[in-house]
């Protein structure tokens, strides 16, 4: 019996695909710098064609100081809504410092997995409330 080696790779002769692998894209959002009112939908990050989001995290590094909470979703290049709590619905964003929200899959409401694979999207952050203070890190897990 042969062992055929059909994995892709300049060593096995065969071309690498165009694929980025598994990455990670962040944005930093700093309210006291720049505050936003409640319902203003942030553009975060651009999720290319031909990619899928495997998951996405939001990181308290300073807490609003009152009641606040936003979605984390997609919106399409026109910003129309995709599915704009898609990832995290009502995260609170009042949590102590170093708490951390995450989103493995998108879960129940994250349906269309394929989202992003046949047009480009963007991750945005739909404002619950007023924001004047907090600080947070947002990260989408990409498969590119």
């Amino acid at each position: 019996m042969a062992n055929i080696d059909l994995r892709k790779g300049a060593a096995n002769g065969y071309p690498a695909s165009g694929s980025k692998g598994l990455y990670a894209l962040e944005a930093l959002l700093d309210f006291e710098k720049d505050p936003r009112v409640a319902t203003n939908v942030l553009e975060l990050l651009d999720i290319p064609k031909g990619s899928m989001i495997l998951g996405t995290k939001v990181e308290v590094i300073r807490a609003e100081g009152g009641t606040a909470t936003a979605h984390l979703g997609l919106h399409d290049a026109a910003m129309s809504a995709v599915d704009a709590d898609g990832f995290l619905a009502s995260t609170d964003l009042n949590a102590a410092a170093g708490t951390v929200a995450v989103s493995k899959d998108g879960g129940a409401a994250y349906a269309d997995t394929d989202v992003g694979v046949t047009a480009a999207h963007i991750l945005t952050m739909t404002l619950g409330h007023d924001m004047d203070y907090g600080q947070y890190r947002i990260r989408a897990f990409v498969l590119g």
